[in-house]
């Protein structure tokens, strides 16, 4: 939890990548719900197939959330599983999954 807000908190003071203080991990969690069955539960892969999310950087997965969502990059799941999300759930469980220990 200290570490979550954390970094929350550094990366809301920096504005890096354009994060800013609307983001809040604590949605990031209610949207991660739909990510567990590729990238787990504490974002650890359940398979080789799908990449790690604990502790990449926010910045990183936020760009390629949005690529899916615009079509950029190309995967049926996650294409599908992206438009319902706004940008601040973006931001969130970017948030979430980069604060994972």
């Amino acid at each position: 939890m200290w570490r979550k807000a954390w970094c929350f908190l550094v990366v809301s003071a920096w504005g890096v990548g354009g994060l800013d203080a609307m983001a809040g991990p604590g949605n990031g969690a209610k949207v991660a719900e739909q990510c567990v069955s590729c990238h787990g539960a504490r974002g650890i892969s359940s398979g080789p197939l799908w990449p790690n999310l604990k502790g990449q950087r926010a910045e990183y997965m936020i760009k390629q959330l949005k690529d899916f969502k615009r079509g950029v990059r190309r995967d049926p799941m996650m294409t599908l599983l992206v438009q319902s999300l706004t940008e601040e759930d973006m931001r969130d469980v970017s948030l979430y999954f980069s604060g994972l220990e």
